[in-house]
């Protein structure tokens, strides 16, 4: 067995513990302050905070790919299908909570009028992590070196 791989894989999953209690710190801390009567008033801040931590694991999880590309030799390229048709939804979708609080009637113009009643459902949650740590991995792995000689 090789050392180098569990300490890597030791490393990665420590990083991403730290982001996970780290995110968690801060967003406790922003709630108690938004609970006093000097601290935040908006919501949109703590949703923004927390999005970013999701997102950061994601960029975590794609680490390794992005160090391989770092040691290969060539020109860097970016993969904009992944980021158009992969991305960019992923991070409209991050927002959601953000861009239409509990509450607040969505606007019946939306062409993505569906796909936003369905996440008003209780266990939308889970998905919007889930599309906040895709959008960090996709965001990560999109970069690449290509060395071709062309």
């Amino acid at each position: 067995m090789n050392i180098k791989s569990w300490i890597k894989y030791f490393i990665y999953m420590l990083l991403i513990l730290i982001m996970l209690f780290w995110g968690l710190h801060v967003a406790t801390d922003i709630v108690n302050k938004s609970s006093s009567t000097s601290g935040y008033k908006e919501p949109h801040f703590y949703y923004f905070i927390v999005i970013l931590f999701k997102m950061v694991i994601g960029l975590l999880l794609g680490l390794e790919h992005l160090v391989c590309e770092i040691r290969k030799k060539g020109k860097w390229k970016i993969n904009l299908p992944k980021i158009v048709l992969m991305g960019i939804p992923s991070l409209y979708f991050s927002f959601f909570f953000a861009m239409y609080p509990l509450g607040k009637p969505v606007s019946p113009n939306n062409i993505l009028l569906p796909l936003i009643k369905v996440m008003q459902y209780p266990s939308s949650d889970t998905m919007l992590t889930i599309l906040q740590l895709i959008f960090g991995y996709i965001i990560i792995t999109s970069f690449y070196r290509n060395n071709k000689n062309a």
